[in-house]
């Protein structure tokens, strides 16, 4: 059998065979790598701007309070108190006002001109820089002199999230708006009255008796009128009684002065009587509502079932 010896050529291109065989492998095994690290910085960065934006808020929240807190009704009120203006007490006791509550439903105190995240420990050191984490047990805090610190929570006694600078054209914009949640009317269980009130209500002008077809009020324009005497607009409450009215305007009086006035109004409807004779006299300031909003307030006690 003859000898076969391998030549220049064929040593050549297994050398290259090879090397692009280890250069496949290295590409195989890297990749997983190269991708997971991809995802782990995508992932940093969008922990970091969910925690910015987070932080952003809170402050934004925590700003608004120190706002509201400059035109709390107990603030004007130690304020009047502060005056010493003539029949006033200075400088009583805030619980003798039993018109408002205390300032420590919103008790708020921030740093002046607050850019950064402030931290104060307890031994009264007062750090500045950013909140980087905030958990149950710990707070991970980084300054520009002490770098990044982590605190117990029994350590800091009070933590002041830093305002965003409005006046930075390239930073964020953060709108917040404030809603009194106890004033808004539940329609499911407000009152009779406040849901009269608040589709129409004014007040009486003058004193009338059963007899007064023209009712003299302060404002019409709460109350609907298609100005055609021949059809009743609305159907009105005053005390007990109930008073449909056709039209609405101005007239001038006995006394000679022009006041807003229910006109053609139709008295006593419904079960008004049953409230006894008195029951169509009423006073100057009574107030009339809308008697709609007693439909709407027992509607869930005089609808079907199902309904």
């Amino acid at each position: 059998m003859g000898e076969w010896n391998m030549g220049k050529t064929e040593k050549v291109g297994i050398a290259l065979i090879m090397v692009i065989s280890v250069i496949a492998a290295l590409v195989i095994i890297a990749t997983p790598f190269a991708l997971s690290m991809r995802f782990e910085e995508k992932s940093g960065t969008s922990f970091s701007q969910e925690m910015e934006a987070q932080f952003l808020g809170e402050s934004m929240v925590q700003h608004q309070i120190s706002r509201l807190q400059k035109i709390h009704s107990s603030s004007k009120w130690q304020k009047l108190w502060s005056s010493g203006q003539p029949g006033q007490v200075k400088n009583p006791p805030l619980s003798a006002n039993p018109r408002v509550n205390t300032l420590r439903e919103l008790d708020f105190q921030s740093p002046k001109n607050l850019t950064q995240d402030t931290i104060i420990l307890r031994d009264g050191t007062i750090m500045r820089g950013k909140v980087l984490q905030e958990r149950i047990y710990d707070i991970t805090f980084q300054s520009q002199k002490e770098g990044k610190s982590r605190f117990a929570r029994r350590e800091v006694t009070s933590i002041f999230y830093g305002f965003p600078n409005l006046n930075n054209p390239q930073g964020a914009m953060v709108d917040i708006r404030t809603e009194d949640e106890q004033g808004k009317i539940d329609i499911n269980t407000a009152p009779p009255r406040v849901m009269g009130v608040l589709l129409g209500a004014t007040i009486l002008a003058r004193d009338i008796t059963m007899e007064d077809t023209i009712i003299p009020v302060m404002d019409i324009r709460p109350f609907y009128t298609d100005h055609n005497p021949n059809t009743y607009d609305g159907l009105l409450r005053i005390g007990n009684e109930y008073i449909a009215y056709s039209d609405v305007g101005v007239q001038q009086m006995d006394d000679g002065s022009k006041l807003p006035v229910l006109k053609g109004c139709l008295r006593g409807l419904y079960l008004s009587a049953l409230w006894g004779k008195q029951v169509g006299e009423h006073k100057a300031g009574t107030l009339i509502y809308d008697a709609r909003g007693l439909k709407i307030s027992f509607h869930p006690l005089w609808r079907k079932p199902g309904e």
